[in-house]
């Protein structure tokens, strides 16, 4: 909520949220290409999606897959394969391993 108040205050900002993931399924239908950017429609079918108007959406519509094989082509594979999302870090830090975006991470 507080991520949402500030951009409708000081401007839009990117959500990573690409396809098959909760997000991407929950406003996969409330979605459109405007302004050259993936935003939620107007009138989402929830409007409880409206929270999200002020976000745009740049990987909607690509796959983890896709990203690792930009990576590839544009030489940042290394940066990439150093990043993660984990829900469950262990104490000192390191991803579990075991959890859902740990496991739908393509490089390891």
């Amino acid at each position: 909520m507080s991520l949402a108040r500030f951009a409708r205050h000081f401007g839009e900002i990117e959500l990573c949220a690409e396809i098959g993931g909760r997000f991407e399924k929950m406003v996969r239908d409330d979605v459109e290409e405007r302004d050259g950017a993936w935003r939620i429609v107007a009138e989402p079918s929830n409007p409880d999606f409206e929270i999200f108007h002020p976000f745009l959406l740049p990987l909607i519509r690509t796959t983890k897959d896709q990203m690792v094989e930009d990576a590839e082509e544009r030489g940042y594979t290394l940066i990439l394969s150093r990043t993660w999302s984990c829900w469950f870090p262990r104490p000192d830090g390191s991803p579990c391993r075991r959890c859902e975006m740990c496991r739908r991470r393509p490089l390891t």
